[in-house]
């Protein structure tokens, strides 16, 4: 079957992707380095009381006036 564009292109569009993906990961990982903690929190709740409604789970993770707390 023909392709509608160069095998450049099919390259580049890859390495973008694939650019995307490291970055996506990238950050994934930063975000559950930085919140580790709160993460850890959530987990013991969690292994405590099975489900957590939304009204529980600022204070758990550190949120104050709808927005997260940074961590320190």
């Amino acid at each position: 079957m023909a392709r509608p564009f160069a095998e450049q292109t099919q390259r580049a569009v890859d390495q973008e992707v694939a650019r995307l993906l490291r970055e996506a990961e990238a950050t994934a990982s930063s975000l559950l380095r930085d919140h580790r903690a709160a993460l850890d929190r959530l987990v013991a709740a969690l292994k405590e009381h099975e489900t957590i409604d939304g009204a529980a789970l600022g204070p758990i993770v550190g949120e104050r006036d709808g927005a997260a707390v940074s961590p320190s």
